[in-house]
This record gives C-alpha cells, sequence and structure tokens, in this order.
C-alpha cells in the first residue's frame, strides 16, 4: 500500500502542476488576445466616434435647416399674401381714380395698350 499512495501523492501533484501550467497558459492568451482586440477594436472605436460626432453635427444642421425654411416659408406666405393685398388695394384705386375722370376729358386711346405680362 505504501507504493500506491506514493504514486497517487505524485499523481495528484503532476495533476495539480498541469493545471497551474494550463492556467497559466490560459492567462497569457487571454492578455495575448486581449491586446490584439484592444489595438484593433481601438481603432474602430475612434472612427465610431468620429461618425458619431459627424452625425450629431449633421442633425444639428438639418434641425437648423428646418427652424431656417419653416421660418422663410412663413414669412413668404405673409409677404405674398400682403403683395396680393396691395395689387387688389391698387386696382380698385386704380379703377376709382378712373371712374372719377368725367367723360368729356377722356379721349380715346391713340395707342392701344400693352397688356403687362
Amino acid at each position: 500500500m505504501g507504493f500506491a499512495e506514493i504514486i497517487g501523492g505524485l499523481a495528484f501533484i503532476i495533476a495539480m502542476i498541469a493545471l497551474w501550467l494550463v492556467s497559466d497558459v490560459i492567462k497569457k492568451v487571454d492578455t495575448q488576445t486581449e491586446k490584439f482586440l484592444n489595438s484593433h477594436l481601438r481603432n474602430f472605436r475612434t472612427e465610431l466616434n468620429e461618425l458619431d460626432l459627424t452625425v450629431r453635427d449633421f442633425k444639428r444642421a438639418v434641425k437648423i435647416f428646418d427652424d431656417r425654411s419653416a421660418d422663410i416659408e412663413t414669412r413668404l406666405d405673409t409677404e405674398t399674401k400682403a403683395l396680393k393685398d396691395n395689387a387688389l388695394r391698387l386696382e380698385k384705386k386704380i379703377e376709382m381714380l378712373d371712374q372719377s375722370i368725367p367723360k368729356r376729358y377722356r379721349q380715346a386711346p391713340t395707342v392701344n395698350p400693352r397688356s403687362i405680362q
């Protein structure tokens, strides 16, 4: 029995040494893998950050453009309506002025008036 116990003890010690060596190798492989991934992922992360900043700037620019175009559209509608109202008022005033001229002072036009295009 003494010999079997010695062999068993040696086998146990060899198994523990093997586990220790395997764990050490796993740590080295993990460290190398982590270094490899970090070196590649660092570039990827910086590119993603730059892309994120670019997208944020683009969103900000689009929002400013939308706000300005809405303001311009509103102002354009207002000014167009004001111009139409002015044209109608002028047309009425010209018609009233034309009606106010007595017939005896009117002369037939010698030249055909050109139409405004």
